[in-house]
């Protein structure tokens, strides 16, 4: 299936829609951008069972607060594990976080 691109306004910001329900949003490229990193899904292996927990539910979509509820801790834990893995990944975002668990596990939860 291929995936559409389009564009939402002229600041560059773009909605990509993938398989099934999936909603991606990112910026699009500029020259000032940097690029993304090329990093395979068998970087996952770095991170800890808690943290795939965490990441598995931030790849849900779930805020801070409910990964927090979820995993019985504090708020401001989940956003220290979230900075943590993304420094550990070499990932800038949450967003990248999540496309790169949903290569990991084909989408599967």
């Amino acid at each position: 299936m291929e995936d559409q691109l389009n564009e939402i306004g002229s600041d560059g910001w773009q909605l990509c829609a993938s398989v099934g329900d999936l909603l991606i949003f990112g910026r699009a490229a500029t020259k000032t951008s940097r690029p993304t990193p090329s990093i395979g899904p068998e970087r996952l292996d770095l991170l800890t069972p808690r943290q795939l927990d965490m990441v598995k539910l931030l790849s849900q979509g779930l805020g801070n607060r409910q990964i927090a509820d979820a995993m019985g801790i504090k708020d401001q834990s989940v956003k220290n594990h979230v900075s943590q893995v993304l420094i550990r990944l070499g990932l800038e975002n949450r967003t990248q976080l999540a496309l790169l668990y949903f290569q990991a596990t084909e989408g599967k939860p």
